[in-house]
């Protein structure tokens, strides 16, 4: 499932030049329904400014694309929760005759090229943005996607150089905070409460434990670093030379792309089978979604260390378990009886978050780090020089991402996280 942070769009009648930040600025994320998984997103900016009309929209954030784009117009029912952009009421758009297109998931968006006047988070520049009209397998409310991701060679230059120019520093501190329910959706028209920040232009120090731990960032396609290892319950699991040399590498080490858009982990299919295959219990039916016994969420095997992802010479947690899906042993037995005769003393088992697939190594990346690790650490994109900084969560974040555990929780009546 493809879950997003999302942040605020201001554009269609703006007409000031960049305008430099005098420091960073920390915008707050919160939960939000929408129709096919949960969006975590950026509480409105309604803007700045003696009688500057502003035309506010909320699109989701993604460090996985450098694509911005926004719906334009669409009569099709998935967009029915989503506002327009109405390219017909700016003033300062430009159109072209160029068309553009992506492709997320099933969903081909694709639509014109125009370029306006944006402001996020008090920065305004003009930048090209694709126009969209009646997306396919949509069912979001946000307005669109504005990406963070690394320029490639179909957006060059990326939109955001421009609000980037305006930035203290060439950089963005992200926490994610807890994912909610990872399959079920929240109900319609609830807002909750959430512990996400992203700070534009620097960090929040008061959301991570000095220092922040820094490695070499791959910046061709994707936020991709060198993944050092894997370990499970503090033991090491070798991951190495187990794939076809097409996989990518940073620095000589197997590749891990950082990918807001993501909520789970993916990797290629020997190393995942391998960390699967140091669970005891832990098995899988197609060799894509494994089933892992739910006593690895508990507490016990947190203690332990859980599942942890190794870079910048520390490893660093991750989620493993959906624990909102799980199947007790009279439910699994009718669907996987030699694995559940296989384990006597198991009572649950729960889907892994960690899927195997081909398409992680493919072309440029082998590993593809989503929102189940995102969400326990505090991370850093930073541009120039390239790299990515990782730091343990600090006790006032903990508190936050507590804080809203608990009241999802009450909202969905399910563990969370």
């Amino acid at each position: 499932m493809l879950v997003a942070l999302v942040l605020p769009l201001l554009g269609s009648t703006l007409s000031a030049p960049v305008s430099p930040h005098a420091g960073p600025i920390t915008l707050a994320l919160r939960h939000v329904p929408e129709q096919t998984g949960i969006e975590r997103r950026v509480r409105r900016w309604e803007g700045e400014g003696k009688g500057v009309p502003l035309h506010p929209l909320e699109l989701m954030f993604d460090t996985g694309s450098p694509a911005l784009w926004v719906m334009d117009s669409c009569t099709a029912p998935q967009c029915r929760m989503s506002a327009l952009f109405d390219a017909l009421s700016s003033t300062t758009l430009t159109r072209t005759d160029d068309s553009w297109g992506m492709l997320y998931g099933a969903a081909n968006i694709s639509g014109g090229v125009a370029s306006d006047m944006i402001g996020i988070g008090g920065a305004r520049a003009r930048t090209a943005m694709g126009l969209v009209t009646n997306p396919p397998n949509w069912g979001h409310t946000a307005s669109g996607l504005i990406g963070f991701g690394p320029a490639t060679p179909h957006a060059t230059p990326p939109w955001w150089a421009g609000v980037l120019a305006s930035w203290p520093e060439k950089r963005f501190g992200l926490l994610v905070g807890q994912t909610a329910d990872w399959l079920s959706p929240l109900p319609l028209n609830t807002t909750v409460r959430h512990a996400g920040r992203v700070t534009l232009g620097g960090v929040d120090a008061s959301l991570f434990k000095p220092p922040l731990y820094s490695t070499p960032a791959n910046l061709s396609h994707w936020w991709a670093v060198g993944l050092e290892g894997v370990r499970v319950n503090g033991a090491p699991i070798d991951i190495r030379g187990l794939e076809s040399t097409r996989y990518g590498q940073v620095d000589g080490l197997p590749s891990a792309m950082l990918d807001t858009g993501l909520s789970g982990i993916i990797g290629p299919p020997a190393a995942v089978e391998r960390v699967y295959a140091s669970i005891p219990g832990a098995f899988s039916p197609d060799g894509v979604t494994y089933f892992v016994p739910r006593e690895f969420g508990h507490s016990e095997s947190r203690e332990k260390g859980g599942l942890e992802f190794c870079l910048a010479s520390q490893c660093w947690p991750a989620t493993l378990l959906d624990l909102s899906d799980c199947r007790e042993r009279d439910e699994a037995k009718d669907w996987f009886p030699a694995q559940v005769a296989a384990a006597p003393s198991v009572q649950a088992w729960c889907t892994g978050i960690l899927f195997a697939s081909e398409e992680a190594g493919t072309q440029v990346t082998q590993w593809i780090l989503g929102n189940a690790f995102l969400q326990h650490n505090y991370v850093v994109h930073q541009f120039d020089p390239p790299e990515v900084q990782v730091g343990l969560l600090s006790d006032r974040a903990l508190v936050l991402v507590r804080e809203a555990n608990i009241a999802l929780n009450r909202l969905l009546g399910s563990r969370v996280g």
